[in-house]
């Protein structure tokens, strides 16, 4: 009965080399392990959702433009407003992919 207790160790899907544990890169071909993998599906989402959070931002910036008011505040709020349309929806699909994990191979330039 072998009782030895030694941790699986992991191949790269590419060049088939075994990889020290834990690690994230191959040394042998370059893959990398990606976390939090969005796929192209996702992305044509996550684009869409940030388009229509856009047109919401533009149709209350235009509205208020309409009504006398502190430029200044409306700038500010547009400005944040177009800082969030880039970071929650990434921040969103990040953590909803947080256990998708994918190895990828850089292309060598040719």
């Amino acid at each position: 009965m072998n009782t030895d207790l030694t941790p699986e160790t992991e191949v790269c899907p590419f060049c088939h080399t075994n990889l020290e544990e834990k690690s994230d890169r191959c040394k042998q071909c370059g893959a990398e392990r990606v976390v939090g993998h969005i796929n192209a599906q996702q992305r044509k989402k996550l684009n869409l959702f940030r388009a229509a959070l856009f047109i919401i931002l533009c149709g209350y910036f235009y509205f208020q433009l309409q009504e006398p008011g502190s430029i200044v505040l409306l700038v500010s709020v547009f400005i944040v407003g177009i800082i969030l349309i880039v970071i929650v929806p990434h921040l969103y699909y990040r953590f909803k992919n947080k256990n998708n994990i994918i190895w990828k191979r850089k292309s060598s330039p040719t």
